[in-house]
């Protein structure tokens, strides 16, 4: 009796484990669209590319924290590099610490089927 109680527990925590690796996929994905924005504008400073109103705009709706950092000139708009560098980096940061975040919680889920199945051999 008590596996058979067991076992829709047991299908839970498969589901949350699927549902785990899913949302670490998600992550690494979005990580990686979402930077392109801030990478393509590093591209285009770096290259002595200035930027749009539009590319601007993009960015500045992104990255709100970018707004005081713009600078005009007669040619259009740019940033200093520094700042667009440390943004990239404090975004890889923050994705990585979520993304490890859903990693321990996959673990322990891993860990929880692990003991589970141990159980149901003895």
């Amino acid at each position: 009796m008590k596996q058979k109680n067991s076992l829709p527990a047991l299908s839970n925590e498969i589901n949350s484990l699927d549902s785990s690796f899913d949302s670490i996929e998600k992550s690494i994905n979005n990580m990686a669209s979402s930077l392109s924005l801030l990478d393509n504008a590093i591209k285009n400073v770096t290259d002595g590319t200035y930027l749009s109103g539009q590319e601007i705009s993009k960015l500045i709706i992104k990255y709100p924290e970018l707004v005081d950092k713009i600078l005009q000139t007669s040619k259009g708009y740019t940033f200093e590099i520094e700042v667009l560098q440390k943004l990239r980096e404090e975004k890889i940061n923050e994705q990585k610490t979520s993304i490890q975040a859903e990693i321990d919680i996959t673990a322990k889920t891993l860990q929880s089927i692990k003991s589970r199945l141990v159980g149901y051999q003895s």
